[in-house]
C-alpha cells in the first residue's frame, strides 16, 4: 500500500512538474529537460492527463533528435527526469526504457533522413556564402 502511495505522489509530482514548467530563456533551448518540459506541455494540452505516455515519450524524443541540438544521452536525461507516469508504467526498468527510447529515436529512419536533410541544407547555404564572398 505504501508503494502504491509513493508511486501516485511520484506521477502527481511529475504531472505538476510538467503544468507548471517555465521552459524559456536563455540557454534553454540546448536544455534537454526545459525541452522535454516544453514539448510535454504542449503535448498534453492537446491530448489531455490521459494521453498514452510512452508515445508522448517517443514523439518528444524523435523530434528532439531530428532538431540536431540534443544526443541521445540528452533525449535519455529528459525522458529520466520528467517522463510522467514512467515508475509505474516502465517499473523496473525505468533506465532502460529510456536509454532504449532515446537510441530508437536517434536511429529512426525519418530521424535520420530528416537530419540528412538538413545537413544538406547548410551546405547549400555555405556553398551560396562562398559563391556570394568570392571575386567577380
Amino acid at each position: 500500500h505504501l508503494d502504491r502511495a509513493a508511486a501516485q505522489q511520484e506521477r502527481e509530482k511529475r504531472l505538476e512538474a510538467l503544468e507548471t514548467a517555465k521552459p524559456g530563456g536563455y540557454g534553454s533551448q540546448y536544455d534537454p529537460v526545459k525541452e522535454y518540459q516544453r514539448q510535454a506541455q504542449r503535448l498534453m494540452q492537446r491530448y489531455g492527463k490521459e494521453a498514452d505516455f510512452s508515445r508522448l515519450d517517443w514523439m518528444i524524443a524523435t523530434d528532439m533528435a531530428k532538431s540536431g541540438r540534443f544526443t541521445a544521452q540528452d533525449i535519455e536525461k529528459g525522458i529520466l527526469e520528467c517522463s510522467p507516469h514512467v515508475e509505474s508504467r516502465k517499473a523496473g526498468h525505468v533506465e532502460d526504457y529510456a536509454r532504449r527510447t532515446a537510441a530508437n529515436a536517434w536511429a529512426a529512419p525519418e530521424v535520420q533522413a530528416h537530419r540528412q536533410e538538413q545537413e544538406q541544407e547548410r551546405e547549400r547555404q555555405a556553398q551560396r556564402s562562398r559563391d556570394r564572398d568570392a571575386p567577380a
